[in-house]
């Protein structure tokens, strides 16, 4: 590519663009702010990565170094891979273990615990009927579910004995099923006024007594 063609200034401008793009994007992650518009950017990482890779090739392929801010920009990218590197690197099969494998358990001391968002506007109800009979769960925890969902779910009550219905048009109702025994349970708004929270104890098959808090957060969680 010619460096004095019109192609190539704009093939440098985009490159250029995109670097900047990038580098706030990782940046603007270590920001100790909560709100959903900079807390999105700690979940597309890979993406992320491989982008600042491919502009890091174009970059060496198109820039002369002859500037002083073109060794700005390949230092912000370089910077950004190696962090978005280290944020990574604890999610793949290189890093040590933090919690060991359980081994042989207890079946009478354990719970299993199935969580499903299921996006209020969806109507398929039931690929999540078949999948919950599938997995047998003993604790079913539904998000985003209102009274259609609910009439929907009345099929699983009798698998379910206990329960807490908390049918909601805000896309933050809240319904747990429950094999187990349920005690004290309580409903909390512990994020805000209109977002529930379940609290329960549930008494396993040992008779052992473990407590619960169910949570939907604001996205991004």
């Amino acid at each position: 590519m010619n460096p004095d063609s019109v192609s190539f200034e704009i093939t440098l401008l985009i490159v250029t663009a995109l670097a900047v793009v990038l580098f706030v994007a990782t940046f603007i992650t270590t920001l100790r702010i909560d709100h959903w518009t900079v807390r999105i950017f700690d979940f597309p990482r890979i993406q992320i990565s491989f982008l600042l890779g491919v502009v890091l090739a174009a970059i060496l392929f198109l820039y002369d170094f002859s500037i002083w801010w073109h060794f700005l920009v390949i230092a912000g990218v370089v910077a950004s891979i190696l962090y978005q590197a280290t944020k990574i690197f604890s999610y793949t099969p290189l890093a040590k273990k933090e919690v060991l494998d359980a081994g042989d358990c207890d079946k009478q001391n354990v719970i299993a615990i199935m969580v499903s968002n299921v996006l209020m506007s969806n109507r398929n109800t039931q690929a999540l009927i078949d999948l919950v009979r599938n997995r047998q769960p003993d604790l079913l925890l539904t998000l985003e579910t209102d009274r259609w969902w609910q009439q929907q779910l009345e099929v699983i009550e009798k698998e379910f004995p206990f329960n807490k219905k908390i049918p909601l048009d805000n896309r933050y109702g809240m319904h747990l099923y429950s094999r187990l025994q349920l005690d004290k349970v309580q409903v909390d708004y512990l994020i805000q006024d209109d977002i529930p929270s379940i609290e329960a104890n549930v008494t396993l098959r040992n008779r052992q007594r473990v407590k619960i808090h169910c949570v939907h957060p604001r996205p991004p969680s």
